[in-house]
């Protein structure tokens, strides 16, 4: 009988420990690892854009909207919000990844505010909504649509 030293799992796929590598055979991952792989989905990433109290135009990147626009009203978010606190969200679009959240983001950081509502005013409209979404309503909106 083999100690368990000389065999971490005994399944057929992994190689022995006496072989001196932890690995599936089929995808060259220790077990640990694949399982964290194959637990994984992949992130949506959101640009938004809020208006503050003294009608500023906040924008920012987040992967939780919800949690995000929470931390902004209790004064957690970001440096900004702080002293000027969000008083609506005027849209959110989603991004496959961060770097393109982050690209969109600087794009409309660099537009007037003028521009930034008309931006705003565009992604509510490809939405559906005919109004601006206040804080109680971010996660109704935020549910995955059904396919």
């Amino acid at each position: 009988m083999k100690s368990p030293k000389e065999t971490l799992i005994n399944s057929e796929n992994v190689i022995p420990a006496q072989a001196g590598i932890h690995k599936n055979q089929q995808t060259g991952f220790p077990p640990a690892r694949e399982r964290r792989i194959n637990q994984r989905s992949p992130k949506r990433w959101l640009l938004y854009l809020i208006e503050c109290v003294d009608g500023s135009i906040y924008t920012g990147i987040t992967v939780d909207l919800a949690a995000r626009y929470a931390a902004h009203e209790n004064g957690s978010g970001a440096r900004y919000t702080r002293s000027h606190p969000p008083a609506r969200l005027l849209g959110f679009e989603e991004y496959p990844d961060r770097s393109s959240a982050s690209q969109a983001e600087y794009r409309i950081k660099q537009l007037t505010p003028a521009n930034k509502r008309r931006y705003a005013l565009g992604l509510l409209q490809t939405k559906g909504a005919s109004q601006v979404m206040a804080a109680p309503e971010l996660s109704s909106a935020l549910e995955p649509e059904a396919v």
